[in-house]
This record gives C-alpha cells, sequence and structure tokens, in this order.
C-alpha cells in the first residue's frame, strides 16, 4: 500500500474537525484523528496477530533473560518461561485455570 492509498478501514475520513464531524484527512485547521485501523488516514496498520504477541513476547523475555543484572535463578526462570511459550505449553491454560 502507497502512503497516498487511503486506509481501507475509514477511507481516509477518519479525522474530527473542531465539532467533532468526520472530515476529510487535514482538511481543517485543526482536526482529531479517530482510526484504531490506521495512524493518520493514509497509513494502515494491520491487525496484530497472536503470533505477532507471541513473537513479540519471546523477544522480549530473550532480552530480558540477557540482562546483566539478572540473578542466574532470575535467568533460569526467564529463558524456562520463555521455552515454555516457544514450545506452546501455555496453550489453553486460561481454559484449564492452569498457572
Amino acid at each position: 500500500m502507497s502512503a497516498s492509498e487511503p486506509c481501507p478501514e475509514c477511507k481516509g475520513r477518519c479525522c474530527l474537525d473542531e465539532l467533532y464531524y468526520p472530515i476529510e484527512h487535514m482538511g481543517a485547521g485543526w482536526y482529531g484523528h479517530d482510526c484504531e485501523s490506521c495512524e493518520d488516514g493514509t497509513k494502515y496498520v494491520p491487525p496484530r496477530t497472536a503470533l505477532d504477541e507471541r513473537r513479540d513476547v519471546l523477544a522480549f523475555l530473550h532480552a530480558a533473560g540477557s540482562a546483566s543484572a539478572l540473578s542466574p535463578d532470575e535467568k533460569a526462570m526467564i529463558n524456562w518461561i520463555a521455552r515454555a511459550i516457544f514450545g506452546m505449553e501455555h496453550v489453553g491454560a486460561a481454559t484449564k485455570g492452569q498457572p
């Protein structure tokens, strides 16, 4: 999608003027953006998937587990959690009532 192409959700009419009426993107001196699918009426931000979230959590845990300020026990716990998430051992835990 090019930067000039309108968002497929709001079609670029995602801004509100000072009276809170939908207007063409940047069609007034003052505007407030109001669309959950794009940042500015032209750049579409696709919805995050569970896989995106899982990758971000694993990257975060990897970085956290590399911190030098952690004790060996803390590093071991973070690595255990990361391995469990990578192995998808967490899937269904909320419905099973498991920690």
